[in-house]
């Protein structure tokens, strides 16, 4: 199923990028186990925005991130933002960084 939606996050209609946000919403919330989020979070965003960085497909980067900040703004219980900030290594949060 993840495989399937994963690849929706990034679709050029809004209504399919919602839909595909609010299953994974509904997933994380169902199993908050940081073991699942977490690797999933990781292949699932951030592995397929630095793919997109890196190919210059920015529109695909940008609607992916729009799906983000979708995903991190309707579940704020799951902290996501906090999980993708680990994920990315990142322990300063005033400082600036990229996805390149």
């Amino acid at each position: 199923m993840i495989s399937i939606l994963e690849d929706n996050l990034a679709s050029e209609d809004e209504d399919i990028r919602n839909w595909s946000a609010n299953v994974f919403i509904t997933m994380f919330q169902r199993q908050p186990d940081k073991n699942f989020i977490d690797p999933t979070m990781d292949k699932c965003i951030l592995y397929k925005l630095k793919m997109f960085v890196r190919e210059s497909r920015h529109e695909e980067a940008s609607r992916l991130i729009i799906s983000l900040k979708y995903l991190i703004f309707r579940a704020p219980e799951l902290r996501l933002q906090d999980r993708l900030l680990q994920l990315c290594e990142i322990t300063k949060r005033d400082q600036p960084f990229s996805v390149a």
